[in-house]
């Protein structure tokens, strides 16, 4: 069977205006999910290739942090549109004249790490580790993700910059890996868990 495709658009932010910049990851899904997570252009809205078919859950956080969720019926060599309503951006009230202040314009600049979580001597993938953050170029988010059954995570909206997490396994084993986050990206890496030898 083909594999079918989830072409999007993607926007409708509580002012109804189009998202820009926002990371599309896959929550559930039935198959084997795709090793990329696209961030939608200028138009909110972005391609995510080779789904196989059946029911998929994508999950889209912009880059001051709405989330918004929904669901696509993926069909055989069909293009499939689904639009992702984001929301929950905090508004802070407003005060004075005065120009905004840099950070605001930097709050946007953010990434996405996919990972994968592997045992170090046998290379296997370890399901239901959770991922920390020891230390990274910013705030780190509010949420530990936990590994799928392939060993693989997501986290999102982090600052540009490096970024070093940590992965602890089901038993307890640890390991560290490096991540360098680029604006609008998908830095990829391994963790390699295990116990410490003497």
């Amino acid at each position: 069977m083909e594999p079918g495709t989830a072409r999007t658009d993607f926007g409708r932010l509580y002012n109804g205006k189009p998202v820009p910049g926002a990371s599309i990851t896959v929550v559930s899904g039935e198959g084997t999910e795709p090793d990329i997570a696209p961030v939608t252009d200028d138009d909110g809205a972005f391609g995510l290739d080779g789904l196989p078919p059946g029911e998929w859950l994508l999950r889209a956080l912009g880059p001051a942090g709405e989330v918004g969720n929904a669901t696509v019926q993926v069909f055989d060599t069909a293009v499939n549109d689904v639009t992702i309503e984001v929301g929950g951006l905090p508004r802070a009230p407003r005060r004075g004249g005065g120009a905004r202040p840099q950070h605001r314009t930097e709050r946007g600049m953010r990434g996405s790490v996919r990972g994968r979580v592997v045992r170090m001597d046998n290379g296997e993938p370890v399901a239901d580790a959770t991922i920390t953050v020891v230390r990274g170029a910013g705030p780190a988010p509010d949420i530990a993700p936990l590994t799928n059954d392939a060993g693989v995570f997501n986290l999102d909206g982090l600052p540009a910059g490096e970024w070093v997490l940590r992965a602890i396994g089901p038993d307890g084993e640890t390991g560290d890996a490096t991540a360098q986050v680029s604006v609008g990206s998908v830095a990829n890496i391994i963790v390699r868990i295990g116990a410490m030898s003497d």
